[in-house]
């Protein structure tokens, strides 16, 4: 008897105990605990095929890839009950019991890969040192998208191996057509721990077989649809049990293994960090502040912040809240800046005078309170710390929801004879 075949009989075995077909509720059958295996973070990572009887043959190529790959140990099965009637509610509560033993697990970060694909080489080494999960900020992500999607990504970042899933794809037609037209694929999912509780407390509030339930619930959590670039699994669709249309990675790549580290000088957008700072407008602070002693009003969680730090020479961040969480992503996304060269601050505005009595700022990014009478205040207490010809970059300029801030801006602009320099999205840059 072989190892995959010894496992299905013990959890048909165990699944006779429990006679009850597949509904909305979940079954979740106990099982041998995943192996966990380390990283060089020190997180623990589980791995799991899942797949249902009668598939042995696509199965085993599965297994044998994941066995040829780098991935530091076995990977297990989860086979769904011999009992259960073919079809998405018995597909979906299966997928729940995968997950419910990964959380069970007590994994850091947890990989699901279906019964159909051939997984790279350097598998772990691409998953362990991607930049998404390096820099914390995953909670769910796939490595695989099918080629039938039209247009399925938002952005695109080869330089650090991922892209962005488009938010208008999350839910399309379910008739003719559907295929090219929604996302769709869960060959191969990566959850984190948060991540994790999130889909076990919302997946059966939620409908349609796992792959339209994982968008969905990415989506109404506001998690960017993270994939890996290239893909990481193939899809190898020798036996369908939906009759699904064949679908294929147009760039996985078994033989491709990610750089060990992120070059030196790429932009490395907080996609994943809180806050409502588009790619092109920390792009933009990123490099108009290259160089320059930096300081910002208005953090929230640090999106902005973890911007400015990687290009800034020095920089100061003011917030009348905690930064706690703004001080955690600066560790992850610029761990080797010295740190005396940023400094956190939870004070009110008005107090920066007193701290820096001389003008040593060369830029300054306001985003704090948006009426007038705040952006006004805002700017008579920075302007005796700046420099001559500091630049001066305004958030929310042209911002539907903040109506006050673009006419406050234009008559500060004209009363102190500032010169528009860039605008970008809703980020107006001035020079003084």
């Amino acid at each position: 008897m072989t190892p995959a075949e010894w496992l299905t009989a013990k959890l048909h075995e165990i699944s006779l105990r429990h006679q009850r077909p597949a509904s909305a509720d979940c079954i979740y059958l106990a099982s041998e605990a995943l192996k966990l295996v380390e990283d060089s973070r020190g997180h623990r990572w589980c791995a799991q095929i899942v797949t249902c009887p009668g598939r042995d043959s696509v199965l085993s190529q599965t297994q044998n890839s994941v066995a040829q790959s780098d991935w530091p140990a076995p990977v297990e099965v989860t086979m769904q009950p011999i009992q259960w009637p073919v079809g998405w509610p018995s597909t979906s509560n299966h997928y729940r019991n995968a997950l419910q033993r990964a959380w069970d697990s007590g994994a850091d970060w947890s990989l699901i890969i279906e019964d159909d694909v051939l997984v790279g080489k350097h598998l772990w080494h691409n998953l362990s040192t991607w930049w998404p999960v390096v820099s914390g900020q995953i909670h769910f992500a796939s490595l695989f998208c099918p080629h039938l999607i039209r247009d399925p990504f938002e952005r695109e970042f080869p330089e650090l191996g991922y892209r962005l899933g488009s938010r208008a794809r999350v839910r399309g037609p379910r008739g003719a057509g559907w295929q090219h037209n929604r996302l769709w694929g869960s060959q191969g999912y990566l959850f984190s721990r948060y991540g994790l509780e999130r889909f076990l407390a919302e997946w059966d509030s939620t409908t349609g077989g796992q792959d339209a339930r994982a968008v969905t619930i990415a989506l109404r959590n506001h998690w960017p649809l993270w994939y890996a670039m290239p893909d990481f699994v193939q899809h190898n669709p020798l036996v369908s049990a939906f009759s699904t249309p064949q679908a294929y990675s147009t760039d996985c790549d078994v033989n491709y293994r990610a750089p060990d580290h992120v070059r030196v000088g790429e932009y490395r957008h907080g996609d994943g960090v809180s806050g409502w700072l588009t790619y092109d407008e920390g792009r933009t602070l990123w490099e108009m502040a290259r160089g320059l002693r930096a300081l910002e009003l208005g953090r929230y969680e640090g999106r902005s912040t973890v911007s400015l730090a990687q290009s800034a020479l020095f920089l100061v961040s003011v917030d009348t809240s905690s930064s706690q969480r703004a001080q955690w992503w600066l560790e992850k996304f610029v761990s080797d800046r010295k740190p005396e060269t940023t400094h956190l601050l939870e004070c009110d505005f008005a107090e920066l005078p007193k701290r820096y009595p001389e003008p040593i700022f060369e830029f300054v990014f306001i985003d704090g309170d948006h009426t007038a009478a705040a952006v006004e205040r805002d700017v008579a207490t920075v302007l005796p710390l700046l420099t001559p010809g500091a630049l001066l970059a305004f958030h929310d300029y042209l911002e539907a929801g903040h109506p006050d801030v673009q006419p406050t801006v234009d008559r500060l602009a004209i009363r102190h004879s500032w010169k528009r320099v860039r605008q970008v999205g809703r980020l107006a840059v001035f020079s003084s």
